[in-house]
């Protein structure tokens, strides 16, 4: 799978810490709410490595007996579920081109346009650093922050590890096909200054 990065200049505070703005959430779709979560808890509590082992056999059916990791793999399943590929059978698939397989940071939703009519949709999102420390210390939260009913933002995820800081912005664009929202693959990356 090809992905293109289309990079802006931004103006912005280097490395600033991430803020807990207001959630901008009431009017985003449910779909798009659902696939930031998954992507921070697919982040915050698994490792690098852990996300790659991962990502390599998500398409083969084999059960994770750790549940952290069982239930990393199921995020990691639905957010491949609401990826819409790019230029699929282009690239050979070596079941590692899920995107969340080869980054770590946390995703914070700064703004959004959407069209309902359209069926289109924009979110802008803060990247926050996640270094391995802050990581190791968000999976030992597992048993306490890990749970279903309750969705962490990034930003809140970001304030429980050591040094969290906004790395850039990105743009992402969602698009309903058949009732249903998927991301573009393509990623808008802003770099903060």
């Amino acid at each position: 799978m090809l992905l293109f990065l289309a990079i802006l200049p931004l103006l912005a505070v280097p490395q600033a810490a991430p803020t807990p703005a207001q959630p901008p959430q009431p009017g985003l779709p449910a779909e798009l709410v659902a696939y930031y979560s998954d992507y921070n808890f697919v982040n915050a509590f698994s490792t690098q490595l852990e996300r790659r082992t991962l990502a390599s056999r998500l398409h083969r059916s084999q059960d994770e007996s750790d549940g952290r990791l069982r239930a990393v793999r199921q995020r990691m399943q639905r957010l491949a579920e609401r990826t819409l590929p790019m230029d699929p059978g282009i690239v050979a698939d070596r079941g590692n081109s899920l995107p969340v397989g080869q980054r770590a940071d946390l995703l914070e939703v700064r703004a959004y346009r959407l069209d309902e009519k359209g069926g289109t949709a924009a979110v802008e999102l803060d990247v926050i650093q996640l270094l391995p420390p802050g990581n190791a210390q968000l999976i030992r939260q597992f048993d306490q922050l890990g749970r279903d009913e309750e969705r962490l933002t990034g930003a809140q995820l970001a304030t429980r590890t050591s040094t969290p800081s906004v790395l850039s912005r990105e743009i992402h664009n969602w698009t309903r096909l058949r009732g249903t929202w998927v991301r573009e693959t393509p990623t808008q990356v802003l770099i903060v200054r």
